[in-house]
């Protein structure tokens, strides 16, 4: 169950890491700028559906999104590794 809070706080972080704007995320993902803010400040529940869209927008595992400190770390460090080319520590 993706916690609001923790999980839109992650939503940002790796959107920020992926040099997307909000409102590009927000488009890739079919809602509004307004609603992408809601999301990621918490306000706005996600469904599993929302989720998995967010997910694939960052190119990340829908994991990543729940507001779990290590699926966040795994889905950073693999951003890392593949812009650098070095395989993951």
């Amino acid at each position: 169950m993706l916690n609001e809070k923790k999980g839109g706080s992650a939503i940002r972080l790796l959107r920020v890491a992926r040099g997307l704007a909000q409102a590009d995320l927000a488009a890739a993902c079919g809602v509004s700028a307004g609603t992408m803010s809601n999301i990621e400040s918490g306000r706005a529940p996600v469904s599993r559906k929302r989720r998995t869209q967010l997910a694939r927008a960052l190119r990340c595992r829908p994991q990543a999104l729940s507001g779990s400190r290590e699926a966040l770390t795994e889905a950073l460090t693999a951003m890392v590794s593949s812009s650098t080319g070095s395989p993951p520590a």
